[in-house]
């Protein structure tokens, strides 16, 4: 079944908050040893960037012009996926804790609903 804006924009949400969620309370040195969280967010970023991908081209102008560098989110995809062996951690870690706030910043006005900025755990 075909994703539209909307759907494709929330998935974006979703993903960043979980990124979040798998930092939370965790610094460098624990995020480097724990290879269990750097899958979590390396899966959640792939999922960002084939959403991202999807995004018709206006929507995605409008990230890109919020400063938004969709095309290294898809290249890092592309790393994580195809070149696995170069996935650098502190980049992830970079990513993770620095990455998602202006993320979720630039769509949410892309939305044509309000996010919560605190949603419940299960959303």
């Amino acid at each position: 079944m075909a994703r539209d804006r909307k759907d494709l924009l929330l998935d974006i949400v979703r993903e960043a908050r979980d990124v979040q969620s798998f930092v939370t309370g965790c610094d460098w040195k624990q995020f480097e040893s724990d290879r269990m969280r750097q899958k979590a967010v390396l899966c959640s970023l792939g999922n960002i960037s084939e959403a991202a991908k999807r995004l018709d081209e206006s929507t995605r102008a409008s990230l890109v012009a919020a400063g938004i560098p969709l095309r290294d989110i898809s290249g890092m995809r592309s790393i994580f996926i195809h070149e696995y062996w170069r996935t650098d951690v502190e980049l992830l870690w970079k990513t993770a804790t620095e990455d998602m706030e202006p993320l979720l910043a630039a769509v949410a006005p892309l939305l044509p609903v309000s996010i919560d900025p605190n949603p419940p755990e299960n959303v």
